[in-house]
């Protein structure tokens, strides 16, 4: 079993997670100036890896809190500043760069401030944003589960979960689509999408209790069936089989599973490099600003210079923008979560 340390190598997991999406979403760039470069559509898996992650590190969270308010507080810090900062940055960008502004109305306003789309019946003002919806949905799962002290009893909820998402799914696929049918699906996967990603965050779950307490025939019996429910998402759950096949979503897929053993089993420290580490730090930042300012300012380059110093400067620059955010803006609300906790 490893031991306990901070893993740093989670940190790298984000930095590589983030660095996929935002090549991904660079590509469709080039469309309609070159010829794109395909392998980097593998990128939108990236967002499965966060997921993981996100399983993995919620339950670590909350095995170390006293209250749920504790956590809830520092959820918001950890999420909120940085996330409103991209908005600003998302409203600036497009107006220096003759994109098309969004058209505000008091609930796309509110519902977008406040990470709650769905709720709001709104869109989402910037398209990344749709998974931080899916992880307080997690959130909220998890708290519930703290609450009524079934944290002990991961393992069998992860199998009831699972099984609630293979059977909705199934039955979205088998039943025939009817007015009544489709309100309740369609319903249950706007409010409540968690449903058609659970697998991910129940993989990173499981990889936890693993590397809390080691291997054993049943925990290794649940990462097969959160794999496999891969076979069942694919096709079921945003726009990512329109991007790769299922066997290239599966191999992905087994990759993050193999980096996730190989992490719980303590071989993963060669990765721990400064630049990677960086990466990892400003990670979130990097996934809430390139798809507005970095996408927006290579856009704007294309038609000025040639498409790869045009890329090339578009990456570097989001990097850069992600680290001051990171620095002034996720950094001291860190700081105040640790004064909050102090003043207690």
């Amino acid at each position: 079993m490893a031991q306990q340390r901070r893993l740093t190598e989670l940190d790298v997991f984000r930095g590589i997670a983030a660095c996929l999406v935002l090549l991904h979403h660079f590509v469709y760039i080039f469309h309609d100036h070159a010829e794109p470069v395909y392998f980097f559509n593998y990128g939108i898996t990236g967002v499965e890896f966060f997921f993981m992650i996100s399983g993995f590190v919620i339950v670590m969270s909350l095995n170390n809190v006293k209250t749920l308010k504790d956590f809830w507080i520092s959820r918001a810090l950890r999420l909120y500043p940085a996330y409103w900062t991209s908005i600003v940055i998302a409203l600036v960008s497009a107006y220096i760069f003759g994109e098309v502004q969004p058209a505000f109305t008091g609930r796309m306003l509110w519902g977008n401030v406040l990470m709650l789309q769905p709720i709001f019946r709104t869109y989402y003002m910037v398209g990344v944003y749709w998974t931080l919806y899916i992880e307080l949905n997690f959130y909220l799962a998890m708290s519930l589960l703290w609450a009524i002290n079934k944290l002990r009893q991961l393992e069998r909820i992860v199998l009831a979960g699972l099984v609630i998402m293979f059977v909705f799914n199934l039955l979205f696929v088998l039943l025939p689509p009817t007015p009544a049918t489709n309100r309740f699906f369609i319903g249950v996967r706007t409010y409540f999408p968690l449903i058609g990603h659970f697998n991910m965050f129940a993989a990173g779950i499981v990889f936890y209790i693993i590397y809390k307490e080691g291997f054993n025939t049943k925990r290794i019996l649940l990462l097969v069936a959160c794999y496999l429910l891969t076979l069942l998402q694919h096709s079921l759950t945003g726009t990512i089989h329109y991007v790769i096949g299922l066997t290239e979503h599966m191999l992905c897929n087994l990759v993050y599973f193999v980096l996730f053993v190989l992490l719980v089993s303590d071989k993963l420290s060669f990765i721990n490099k400064k630049w990677l580490i960086f990466l990892g730090t400003a990670s979130y930042s990097i996934y809430l600003i390139h798809y507005t300012f970095g996408i927006y300012l290579t856009r704007y380059l294309l038609t000025k210079v040639h498409n790869g110093v045009s890329i090339i400067v578009g990456v570097l620059a989001t990097i850069f923008l992600a680290a001051l955010v990171t620095h002034f803006v996720e950094k001291p609300a860190l700081k105040l979560k640790k004064w909050f906790f102090a003043a207690k």
